[in-house]
């Protein structure tokens, strides 16, 4: 099978979560057939762009300039198959609909849903009122393209289950888990050592990474410290923000932007906290710091639809309290750190690793094909 492969960014093994989704995806789809790679950006004349958004704000308005070509491009490629990366890129895939080709969606959040946990997690009671509009408007975006497509590909079961909810005339979605970064493979695991040594790492110029990172330096580390005054902390990530910067400084919380590699921080750290409290899909970074054999600290959120249990893979918080008790309990346990980082591992690897994400890929593909036999 011939298969298009649209992404927004350039797929990379240690990029974003999105990028690293679609590396993943491409490696997967190329077991399966001849994939060719279009990289929406590539078609900016300017390089690196970020378009203006339409009015549902989760859609990318992509221009004529950019949209033509890529159809020319994957019109001479007749593909059996487009897969699209994300709602981002609905004007592209509703263009290739359009043109006549099976567009299968890789919805790796359910978009809607995750500006509507944004926006409240940021303007409190207030957001129903000041943000209404723009929740319906991305519904109806979403609701519309899932109509649409071919198939769609969902990172969860309770993204699936979100999915039929707002779309039941929409093809039932298939499960394509997140994967494990192929970059964890080559870590050492970290020795384990007793004491506070935590990490936590996200692109921070993402709204809900700022907000788990202030969270931290406002709230968790003070707890932490008050008892631990020996403790470090880490946060790691990509375009922090001045704000940011001054408040991670004022906590004594080391932040290390922009890193080129997280091979070394995983292996300096003895343990991952996650106080994630809005997102969507499923957190790569939980996946990362497993399969770097390090015991996780999470809030409910910040694990939701990877099946996790807690007590066995992870330990659950949800207070700041309970952040900072977890990190001293794993501090000072060292069988308790030793099987969680056992179990983890394995059940990442296992659920999340390239064998997995082959599998899934061939039965969701495979859902689609039949369905149009």
């Amino acid at each position: 099978m011939r298969i298009a492969h649209c992404v927004f960014e350039p797929p990379s093994g240690s990029g974003s979560g999105a990028q690293l989704r679609s590396h993943a995806l491409n490696a997967a789809l190329h077991h399966q057939g001849q994939v060719e790679t279009h990289v929406v950006q590539a078609f900016f004349t300017s390089g690196k762009a970020h378009p203006a958004r339409r009015p549902a704000f989760i859609v990318g308005a992509l221009p004529e300039e950019v949209l033509a070509p890529i159809a020319a491009k994957i019109a001479a490629q007749r593909p059996g198959l487009v897969v699209v990366e994300g709602v981002y890129l609905a004007d592209l895939a509703q263009r290739l609909i359009a043109d006549g080709h099976r567009v299968v969606l890789d919805a790796h959040n359910v978009e809607s849903v995750l500006l509507r946990q944004i926006d409240s997690a940021r303007h409190g009671l207030w957001a129903r009122v000041i943000r209404h509009r723009r929740w319906q408007r991305a519904a109806d975006a979403e609701r519309q393209l899932f109509g649409a497509v071919a198939g769609i590909w969902a990172c969860s079961a309770q993204d699936a289950e979100r999915i039929a909810r707002l779309a039941p005339q929409a093809p039932q979605a298939q499960l394509v888990p997140n994967p494990v970064p192929q970059w964890c493979d080559s870590v050492t695991p970290a020795p384990d050592r007793p004491g506070v040594a935590a990490l936590f790492v996200g692109h921070l110029g993402y709204r809900p990474n700022i907000t788990a990172a202030l969270r931290l330096a406002r709230g968790i580390a003070a707890q932490i410290r008050a008892r631990d005054a020996q403790a470090v902390l880490t946060v790691a990530g990509r375009s922090p923000d001045r704000r940011l910067r001054k408040a991670l400084q004022t906590a004594q919380i080391r932040l290390v932007a922009d890193p080129a590699d997280l091979a070394p921080l995983y292996h300096g750290a003895n343990m991952v906290l996650v106080p994630l409290t809005e997102g969507g899909g499923t957190r790569i970074k939980i996946l990362e710091a497993m399969a770097c054999h390090l015991p996780v600290v999470a809030s409910g959120i910040a694990v939701e639809g990877l099946g996790l249990r807690p007590g066995v893979h992870f330990l659950q918080a949800g207070s700041d309290a309970d952040f900072a008790a977890c990190a001293l309990r794993l501090s000072r346990d060292s069988a308790l750190r030793q099987s969680l980082r056992q179990a983890a591992a394995e059940f990442v690897h296992a659920h999340h690793g390239p064998r997995a994400l082959q599998t899934a890929v061939g039965h969701a593909l495979r859902a689609v094909v039949t369905k149009q036999s």
